[in-house]
Order: structure tokens, then sequence, then C-alpha cells
């Protein structure tokens, strides 16, 4: 059940994932190919799913958010740690060289959308298809209901905010 409500990744499993061609079953036994999944249309959603069907699979975006789910933050830096000495304090610290990014202080936004990935791409599902609920109330939260169930919006516009909140969502500079 835990597989299936929060799943997570290793930097190995991310990695094979462009290779994979073998279909998961959910538990009513329809058969799926992760990461091409079908999401639930919230009434006038379909510009939202159609976005967020389409980040899926930019495999950069898609391997950080899906490592950042694992909460490990070796994870998401890689494997490029550099001790160097704290000019304020004789102890070490270990810095990373690529992204410093720690999920834990995540926006929630980046939080919702990195644990939407994590069910897309899943072959653990209770079933095909994947509600963006969750993310959808983020999303309407955070555009001060700009972005929300009911009412349509340009795509273009939607892929341009949200962008830009994921990246500011995960420490990065206005």
């Amino acid at each position: 059940i835990s597989e299936a409500l929060h799943p997570k990744f290793t930097k190995a499993e991310v990695e094979k994932l462009d290779e994979n061609q073998e279909l998961a079953r959910d538990l009513f036994g329809r058969r799926y190919l992760p990461g091409f999944v079908g999401l639930n249309n919230l009434n006038k959603t379909d510009y939202l799913n159609a976005v967020l069907q389409a980040l899926a699979h930019v495999r950069p975006l898609r391997d950080f958010f899906l490592l950042a789910g694992s909460c490990q933050q070796e994870s998401i830096n890689g494997h490029n740690n550099v001790e160097t000495e704290d000019h304020n304090s004789s102890r070490k610290r270990k810095h990373s060289k690529s992204n410093n990014a720690n999920p834990a202080e995540f926006s929630h936004l980046a939080k919702c959308f990195s644990l939407l990935l994590r069910n897309m791409w899943s072959s653990h599902r209770f079933k095909s298809n994947v509600d963006p609920h969750m993310l959808v109330q983020a999303v309407s939260v955070a555009s001060n209901k700009r972005y929300h169930v009911g009412k349509q919006a340009e795509a273009g516009e939607f892929l341009s905010w949200l962008l830009h909140q994921l990246h500011v969502g995960v420490g990065g500079t206005r």
C-alpha cells in the first residue's frame, strides 16, 4: 500500500525508465505502461492535464522530481560532494557542485508536483489512471485562483507560470 500511495525511486530505477517496455497491472488487473497513464479531468482542467503530461516526459525535470520524492539528499545532488572548511567555524561541511535542493524545503506546489510525477511513473498503482486533485488544489492556492477547477485557461500561459513556480519552489531565484 505504501508503494502505491507514496512511490519512491532510486537513481538506478530512474535511469532505466525510458528503456522500460514492461506493462504493470493495477488492482483490477488492467495493464498500463508507467509514465503513460491518464489523468482525471476535474471539470475544465484539460489544459492543466496536457501541460502535466508533457512535463512528465521532460527527462531532466522528471528525473529531478522523481528523485526528490525519495527525500534522500544524495539522490538529488548526485555524487559530486566536496568537503570544504567553513570560514566561520573549524568544522568541515559537505557541499555539492550540483543542485543543493532540499526536498523538505520545497514549496507545497513543488511537493505536490513531485508526488504526481511519482504516481504517474509508478508501477505499483491501485488504478491505471492518476488523480491530479492535490496538485490542482495547490495550483489554485498558489495562483490565487487564476488556475482552478471549473475555469478554462490557456495551456501556454499555465506552462510558463508553472515552470516559474516550480523553479522558485525548489529554491531557485526569481
